[in-house]
């Protein structure tokens, strides 16, 4: 069975992905830089740095 993701979740996912800045992601869709951490560890994404 698929988990839930819900809306806000994918905005905060995809807002991280466009400004590449925790604190920056937080202050557009209002969460906490706390809360956005959790919204990523909870989706299983893997932020990497560096080349592939």
């Amino acid at each position: 069975m698929w988990p839930t993701v819900e809306l806000r979740e994918i905005h905060v996912f995809l807002t991280l992905c466009e400004e590449l800045h925790f604190g920056r992601t937080a202050e557009r869709p209002h969460v906490t830089s706390a809360r956005v951490s959790r919204i990523i560890r909870e989706l299983g994404a893997q932020l990497v740095h560096g080349r592939l």
